[in-house]
């Protein structure tokens, strides 16, 4: 009876353990890609918070997240986002702060201090940085992504938009 007992708490506690690193490496994994598209490097065990709804046949929705930063590290994120052209201070541009989204879940909320960033998805922009094309009335879709990085919380927001 020990022995099965024994071997039943091996296998919980290998399932268990399969689960969380499995989870705990998708996590890791979506840092490094949202890290790599907002060209900063984002610490690989800063907490994280996601929501996403894209799905169906053409992969539409909107998907938010939100990565916790220590003072530090926003030092850090700070110094990388001043030396690249692509981050922009605050205020968003008119048109990406008042960009309708179907469910408020996923919006970035009115961030006063900090950077901003776009990145155009659409397969006929000719500048992927520029967020006064983005809204085009000639365009059949928003594709586009936004990051917001409050600099009073330390919280960087990765917003995407499908449509």
């Amino acid at each position: 009876m020990k022995k099965i007992s024994i071997v039943i708490g091996i296998i919980l506690l290998s399932i268990v353990a399969n689960f969380l690193l499995a989870k705990y490496y998708f996590t890791i994994e979506n840092k490094m890609n949202i890290a790599k598209k907002l060209e900063i490097t984002i610490p690989v065990f800063s907490r994280m918070e996601e929501k996403d709804s894209h799905g169906g046949f053409l992969g539409d929705g909107e998907a938010l997240v939100k990565i916790y930063l220590s003072k530090d590290n926003s030092k850090e994120i700070i110094e990388q986002m001043e030396k690249n052209s692509h981050w922009r201070k605050l205020p968003l541009s008119e048109d990406l702060k008042n960009f309708p989204v179907v469910d408020k879940e996923y919006k970035i909320p009115d961030v006063q201090n900090g950077y901003w960033f776009v990145y155009d998805r659409y397969y006929k922009a000719i500048d992927q940085y520029d967020a006064e094309k983005i809204f085009d009335k000639d365009r059949s879709a928003f594709n586009f992504s936004l990051a917001v990085f409050d600099t009073d919380s330390n919280i960087l927001y990765y917003f995407e938009e499908d449509t």
